[in-house]
């Protein structure tokens, strides 16, 4: 079931953030089996968003649904997809930290500033 609810959200995102179609099209098209990977997939959100060279307005709101499905109390499979996949990678690319830390609404920072602390 935990595939299904984390393949489920990350292309829900691509759908509702048109800027992320090309990344599933790319994995989709990529992958000889047509599988999605959830957390590669998350993962390669998160370096788009780092990528950037601004803040655009969509990128508010994806973090806002970032926020909305994470769950800083209880372990679930959506809260460990977007903890690991989308905010540890800013904490590892010190590079993009200060860019996409910036992004980051209160749960999602709290994470980051954790993992970042090794807490």
């Amino acid at each position: 079931m935990t595939i299904v609810l984390t393949t489920a959200f990350v292309a829900k995102l691509a759908f509702e953030f048109q800027e992320l179609l090309p990344i599933l099209g790319r994995q989709i098209n990529t992958d000889d089996c047509r599988e999605i990977y959830p957390h590669a997939l998350m993962c390669d959100y998160s370096r788009h968003i780092a990528s950037q060279d601004k803040i655009y307005p969509w990128m508010n709101g994806f973090i806002a649904e970032l926020e909305s499905n994470f769950n800083s109390v209880e372990d679930d499979p959506v809260s460990n997809l977007i903890g690991v996949s989308f905010v540890e990678p800013f904490v590892v690319d010190a590079s993009s930290s200060s860019f996409a830390h910036a992004l980051l609404l209160p749960k999602l920072n709290d994470y980051y500033l954790r993992v970042a602390n090794g807490t």
